[in-house]
């Protein structure tokens, strides 16, 4: 049991005086001058380094923007969105950040609107408003049944969308009453 102490108490001793000994060399002239030394010979080291990344970034750069890596990149995403377990965890994860980031979610709906509204020389909040009300009739109009499936309709459709064509955002003929599901279904989402 005595020889196990000494043997710790020793150890900690050697350590003790490697530190004190390595602090008093730095603070001596050689020490000093060594670390220039040391100091320089790491940034001369350090900005090949840098040069040898900026290449290889040049050269990934250039190799991601042909277009053939392009497309076969958006293919293999592509691919992945499609799968049915991907579908699921994108929109759980969208739906529990739009849960967390509600004033994220309202600034992003209006920059939105705005950039619709714009097009329709409205204020957002009056193109807004009009939307809501051109839902309101479209609902009535379909007697609030569902289009697809024939169940309780909830949301009301553009069939031509409203981002591609905003002067058709307040037409009649162009929307259709749909269920949650179908909605989701028609514009390519899964609901959870």
């Amino acid at each position: 049991m005595r020889r196990g102490i000494t043997k710790l108490y020793a150890e900690h001793v050697r350590k003790y005086v490697r530190v004190t000994a390595k602090k008093k060399y730095d603070q001596s002239p050689k020490g000093k001058s060594h670390k220039k030394i040391d100091d320089k010979k790491y940034h001369s080291v350090k900005k090949q380094d840098e040069r040898y990344l900026e290449r290889r970034r040049e050269n990934a750069t250039e190799y991601n923007n042909r277009p053939e890596v392009k497309a076969h990149r958006k293919k293999i995403q592509a691919k992945h969105r499609a799968k049915p377990e991907v579908k699921k965890q994108t929109a759980k994860y969208n739906k529990r950040w739009a849960e967390e980031n509600p004033d994220l979610v309202l600034e992003n709906n209006k920059r939105h609107m705005k950039r619709l509204a714009a097009k329709t020389n409205l204020s957002w909040t009056m193109f807004m408003s009009q939307l809501k009300g051109w839902a309101k009739i479209i609902q009535q109009d379909c007697n609030e049944i569902c289009q697809v499936c024939g169940g309780k309709s909830t949301q009301a459709h553009h069939i031509i969308h409203k981002t591609l064509y905003p002067h058709l955002a307040f037409n009649r003929s162009n929307g259709i009453a749909l269920c949650d599901q179908c909605h989701y279904e028609v514009h390519g989402k899964m609901l959870i």
